[in-house]
Formats: structure tokens, sequence, C-alpha cells
């Protein structure tokens, strides 16, 4: 602190996780490509262990689950090769990034080119850690004896000094190129990209329910042409047209209600797995607006169709 000026008074009510990084591919949602080098973290996870910091969305079999920082001495690091470095990155990290699944082993080398294992034993919801895999600080110095210094710096502090603790750093340190940023500027930064991915599919999705809508629009149509002379008894016989849109809409509605049904439940059996794995919450609200939407739009193409048809005289109606 004195030798970079930096006030005392600031760092006294702030703390400090140091760690280590080698130097490794970006493992972010900012890169698109599959990863097989990722960057590493050497970190405190005992530190971690008594904050209880982050969310674990998913863990490996027999990892602690009220605290997985907390490594039992089936998962601690050991020098020899063939016991597995345990890890831990964002879940999507995991999964889409390095094509691994949580309770998997990832083949890496370290700063001797020897072989060693990392083993994801949990995995966290999107946090400041994306783009990076987190190992033991024991483990790190073992395997990258030669990296010293810290490259990077978790400071656990106060609201209302974060902004003058940023400037402290960036005055005190900007011989050394140092980069601040908040914690939620940098989550959002990443939830940015990936929001704009299911925007994408959203809309796509969208058009498809559009799409489907207009086709089974024309398939009524295509049907009560079919069932002209049928209409044209029931008009004979009193039937409004009213009464026949109505007949037709309802006829159609158990279409719709059986596509809704087959479709959603096929929907479900593919989602269990991952709803397993992430162990996320099922996102009712947008279920219940996707499912309201396609029987709306169902419904109002139905109905659009069959006022077409009966409005124009194809038959004594």
């Amino acid at each position: 602190q004195n030798a970079y000026n930096l006030p005392h008074e600031l760092f006294n009510k702030v703390q400090f996780l140091q760690m280590p990084m080698h130097g490794g591919s970006d493992a972010s949602c900012l890169n698109l490509n599959r990863v097989e080098d990722p960057a590493i973290l050497g970190v405190n996870f005992a530190k971690l262990a008594k904050r209880k910091s982050f969310t674990f969305t998913s863990l490996a079999n027999g990892i602690n689950a009220t605290n997985p920082w907390l490594l039992n001495k089936k998962t601690s690091f050991s020098s020899k090769t063939d016991i597995p470095v345990p890890s831990v990155a964002d879940t999507n990290v995991i999964i889409w990034i390095l094509g691994k699944n949580i309770g998997s082993t990832m083949a890496m080398n370290d700063e001797n080119g020897e072989a060693f294992k990392l083993n994801f034993i949990g995995g966290i919801s999107p946090s400041v850690f994306q783009g990076y895999v987190l190992i033991p600080i024991e483990a790190f110095k073992k395997l990258y004896p030669s990296n010293q210094g810290t490259q990077a710096l978790l400071i656990a502090c106060p609201a209302n000094i974060s902004e003058e603790m940023s400037k402290a750093l960036k005055a005190g340190l900007s011989k050394l190129g140092v980069k601040i940023e908040r914690c939620p500027d940098r989550v959002n930064r990443f939830l940015k990209v990936e929001n704009t991915y299911l925007t994408i599919f959203l809309i796509l999705g969208g058009l498809g329910v559009i799409l489907g809508a207009t086709g089974f629009g024309i398939v009524v149509i295509r049907n009560i042409l079919e069932r002209e002379r049928e209409l044209a008894i029931m008009s004979a016989i009193g039937y409004s047209r009213k009464m026949i849109t109505a007949i037709i809409t309802v006829e159609h509605l158990f279409v719709i209600l059986a596509g809704i049904f087959i479709g959603g439940s096929a929907a479900a059996i593919s989602a269990i797995s991952a709803l397993i794995s992430a162990r996320a919450p099922i996102p009712w609200e947008i279920i219940s607006a996707i499912i309201a939407t396609v029987l709306i739009c169902g419904t109002l193409s139905v109905y659009i169709a069959t006022t077409l048809i009966l409005t124009k005289k194809r038959a004594p109606l």
C-alpha cells in the first residue's frame, strides 16, 4: 500500500482473494470455438467455502451439497498424476464451451508438459469466473510452480466505497496495467451475449408459430370446402352462419389441443435431462405464454378461415 500510494483507510474495509492465472484460451460465451486449453485460476477454496460464495447449479456424485467448496479426501489434490485435480467452472462453460459434463474429466498439461486431468466436481451459475476453470491454489502451485504473483483479484468491497476503491486502484496501480471491472458489469456483459442468442431463437420460434397458424388456417379452409354440401344441409335445416362457425371452430379446437399436448410432451421429455443436470427452475411463465399464444393463434386462424369461407356464397347458406 505504501509503495503504490494506496489509502489505508479504504483497504481496511475490503477483502482480497488473490488468484494466480495460467493463460489459455478464453472459455467464455464471447468465444464461439470449442476450447481445449482453458485459462486456469488458482483459488483458495477454503475462503470461498467460508463465505459460501456463488451458487452451484450441478454437482458430481459424492460432493458436499451443503458447501461444495469444502473438498473431502476423495476429491483433494495429490501430486500423483493419475489423480484428477478437482475443478469448478460455470455450468454453461463446462457443457457448451468445453464440451464436458459435471463429473467428467479433461486432459491438460502442466508447465513441464506432463499430462494431468481436471475433474469437474461442480458447475456454478453465470458468474464473474466465466471463461476460467478454478482449481485449488495448492494444486495450481504444484502444476505451475514458476507462475509467480497474482494476475487476478476478487475484491469484496462495500457498495458505498466501490467507486472510490476503483479510482484508488487505477491511480496507484496504473503502471502495472491494472484493469478493474465491477462484478455486475462483467456478469451483464456475458449475459447480454447469451440473451442475444436467446432472443434470436425466440424470434425464430415466434415465426414458427405464425407459420404454423397460417398453415393450420389453410388446412381448415380446405376442410370446409370439402364439406360444402354438409354445411349447406345444416343451413337448410335451420343452422345459422354463426352457429356453423362456432361448430367448426370447436371441432378444430380439439385438434389444436391435441397438437399442444403432443408437442408439449415431446418438449418435456427432451428437456428432462437438462433440467436435472442444471437443477434449474422450470420457467412456467414462459411456457404458459407460449401455450397460450399457440392456442390463441390456432383458434383465431380457424375462426377467420371459417368466416371467410362462409361469407363467400359458394353454397346456399
